[in-house]
Parts: structure tokens; C-alpha cells; sequence
């Protein structure tokens, strides 16, 4: 049985993000079965996640992007010695970081301390690159945690020198109460979820898209314009299919839009776990997904619950799309082979694998 324990959380920001989602789920289902859990955060801004009121929040900044190398040096040793401080202050049975940036200044944060100290990787580090300094500064740090936690096996495979016990554990899904998985596949609907940026590439699902040639269906795109979108507005008229692409903007309750469409699609260049993926599968619908570097590839089974296409073959995509788009039967059939995706992915099933390694890293 788990003990009742004292959980420090650190994370850089508790806005709207698949890294702040997971953290804050796991924070509101260790408060309710009893453990004294508190979160710190590096910037001080509005909360994206509602949080459980016995849950202690500890803000620690406000927003100011460092002008140079010196200036980011400095505000990243104050906050080494202010995390340390809360440690000191909460005296917290571990310490569990998410994010890179954060997991470098937890380790620091710490040396001399006996708490022990978890991380959590989010990220694709190939998408994200670090320069050289701070590379070398991970490479320290990842290797004297107690343990690290990835998202993935092709993930894992770029740690293979990290001394450190690693361990993958997926992301939980929760549907909201509000969030009814569909049961009819005759809206033709297309839906994306996510950032408009260079990585998640919605332009080139507008041109596979504009491939099929689909005259009566929509593309609707959800997700906060990241410098992309006026590009893909032009591309799309340029296509002359601008009044069947339809952009929502950033959305609070997404899956009210997942409900509405009867395929999700996803162009994605990188990831690191997809959770727009895995909600859009839990919520009963057909994907089709890039097969990009990292986590597609071990959610979708190819042709069972969902289809995998190679990266920038706009051809291929837009086939499966067409294949999709032409056979209700067929959507329905594998958007409720991926509704299962739930299962596996359950808050329970995930904390009790957290729990395991809490164990092991505290005894």
C-alpha cells in the first residue's frame, strides 16, 4: 500500500499544456486519498487547471524573458536557491520535476539534500534542442536523480546513456463529465487540436486536405495561432478551399469540437506524447497521424484504430483521409476500437505505475 506521503511539485508554469494537464491531475488525485501534496511554479500567472483547494500552491515569479546569456544565468541561479529554500521549507518526502529546464534547476536545487528527486521529461529533446552549455549541464543532472521518467520507448532510446533508473509511463486520460464519446460518424468533420507553429505542420494537413477533393466536408482547426496561421489561411485560399477550413482559435472545452467532427487528423513533424491524440481517441474517432518521432506509433495500431502515414507525403494522406471520408462504416468501426484507448491510459493505472516508483526511489 502507499504510504501517505509530502509531494513537492515543480514545473515552470501552470497555464494551458499537456505537461501542466498531467501534473495537475496527478496533484488533485494524490490530495484526495490523503497526501499533503504542494505545488511550486516558476512563473506567476492565471492557473489553466482546476485545482483541488487542499493542494498548496507556491508561485515564485513573474514573467521577464532575459535579455542575454548573463541576465538568464543570474535569474536561473535565483531560482536554484529559491526552490532549495521551499525544500527546505516543505520538507517534502520527494520532489517530482517536469520539464527539462526545470529538472536541470531541481537538481542543483538539491545537491546537499537527502529528498529524494523524480524528473520528468515531456519533450521530444530532438524538436528541442539545448545549446552546449546547457546540454552539458542535463547530461550532469539527469545522471544524479534518482530517477527519470519518459513518455516513450523511441524517447528512452536517446537516454541510453543516462546512468539514472528510467522508467516510461504514459500520460493519464480523464474525459471530463461533460465530454460524451460520439456514437455517430455522419458529420463531415475533419478536426485538428493544437499550437499553429512550425512543428505541429497544419499546413500540410490543409493540403492533404485540398487532395481529396471533398466538396461538402470541413477542416476545423482548435488550437492558439503559433506565428502559423496566417500562412496557413493563405495557403488554404490559395488551394481555394478557404470556406471549408475553419479556424476555432484556442478553446477551454475542446472536446464540445471533437463531438461535432467524425475524423481527427494530425500533421505533426514531432512529439512527445501526443495528448490532443489520445483525447480524440478516447473520445470514439477515427486519426489519422503522421508518423513522426515520438508516440504515434506505439497509441495507433495501423488500420485498427487508427492509420499512420510517413512524414510529408501529402499523397498517402490524403488517401487514408478519402478512405475514411467515404466509408461511415469504416469510421465507425475504428473510432470505437480507439474509444478503447481509455483503458490502458486510466488516471488509476498510471498513478499506481507513479506510486511504484515512488516506492523505489524513496526506500
Amino acid at each position: 500500500m502507499f504510504q501517505k506521503r509530502k509531494i513537492l511539485f515543480y514545473i515552470s508554469t501552470l497555464k494551458n499544456g499537456g505537461a501542466e494537464r498531467v501534473l495537475t491531475l496527478m496533484a488533485n488525485y494524490w490530495v484526495e486519498k490523503g497526501h499533503d501534496v504542494t505545488i511550486t511554479y516558476v512563473i506567476d500567472e492565471e492557473i489553466g487547471f482546476t485545482l483541488d483547494k487542499r493542494i498548496r500552491l507556491i508561485p515564485q515569479e513573474t514573467y521577464k524573458e532575459s535579455k542575454h546569456f548573463i541576465e538568464g544565468l543570474v535569474a536561473n541561479v535565483k531560482r536554484i536557491f529559491r526552490l532549495r529554500h521551499i525544500i527546505k521549507q516543505t520538507q517534502p518526502d520527494v520532489v517530482i520535476s517536469f520539464t527539462t529546464m526545470c529538472n536541470i534547476v531541481a537538481y542543483f536545487s538539491k545537491i546537499g539534500l537527502k529528498t529524494p528527486l523524480i524528473i520528468s521529461e515531456r519533450t521530444n529533446p530532438l524538436a528541442y534542442p539545448l545549446n552546449f552549455v546547457w546540454q552539458k549541464l542535463k547530461t550532469l543532472a539527469y545522471n544524479r536523480v534518482d530517477a527519470l521518467i519518459l513518455q516513450t520507448q523511441g524517447v528512452q532510446k536517446l537516454y541510453r546513456n543516462i546512468k539514472t533508473p528510467q522508467y516510461i509511463v504514459r500520460n493519464p486520460l480523464i474525459l471530463p463529465p461533460s465530454a460524451v464519446p460520439i456514437t455517430v460518424y455522419n458529420q463531415k468533420v475533419v478536426i485538428t487540436v493544437g499550437r499553429l507553429d512550425t512543428y505541429k505542420n497544419v499546413q500540410g494537413l490543409v493540403e492533404a486536405f485540398a487532395k481529396t477533393e471533398q466538396k461538402d466536408w470541413s477542416l476545423w482547426i482548435v488550437g492558439r495561432d503559433g506565428g502559423k496561421q496566417k500562412t496557413i489561411e493563405q495557403r488554404a485560399k490559395g488551394l481555394g478551399i478557404s470556406e471549408q477550413v475553419i479556424f476555432w482559435g484556442n478553446q477551454t472545452d475542446v472536446f464540445s469540437y471533437l463531438a461535432k467532427a467524425s475524423i481527427f487528423a494530425t500533421t505533426s513533424q514531432v512529439e512527445g506524447y501526443p495528448n490532443a491524440l489520445l483525447e480524440a481517441m478516447a473520445m470514439g474517432l477515427p486519426v489519422v497521424s503522421t508518423d513522426c518521432d515520438f508516440g504515434p506509433s506505439e497509441i495507433i495500431e495501423e488500420g485498427k484504430n487508427g492509420f499512420l502515414v510517413p512524414l510529408n507525403d501529402t499523397e498517402e494522406y490524403a488517401q487514408k483521409l478519402s478512405l475514411l471520408m467515404n466509408d461511415e462504416n469504416l469510421r465507425q468501426q475504428i473510432g470505437q476500437n480507439a474509444s478503447r484507448i481509455k483503458d490502458s491510459h486510466s488516471l488509476s493505472a498510471v498513478m499506481i505505475e507513479w506510486e511504484k516508483i515512488i516506492e523505489l526511489s524513496t526506500t
